[in-house]
């Protein structure tokens, strides 16, 4: 299932990664306001896949300033 719902998640235009960790995918999304946690749902289903648990996670000072700089802090 896992390796499924990489794919899927993989191949839609609203995520941006899928980083498979521990048994979960952390995804990341576009920056798009059609990007939301709403979609992720509706392609795992639309895959035939079981979605246990979604949970939004807002990136902190430090990770959007990395985000930002490309971590390039020189």
């Amino acid at each position: 299932g896992g390796e499924r719902a990489q794919a899927a998640l993989a191949e839609h235009p609203a995520v941006e990664s899928v980083e498979a960790l521990d048994g979960a995918l952390k995804l990341t999304l576009r920056d798009d306001p059609a990007a939301t946690p709403a979609v992720v749902a509706e392609v795992l289903v639309k895959a035939g896949l079981h979605l246990s648990l979604l949970q939004e996670e807002k990136p902190d000072l430090e990770d959007a300033f990395m985000q930002m700089t490309k971590g390039i802090v020189s």
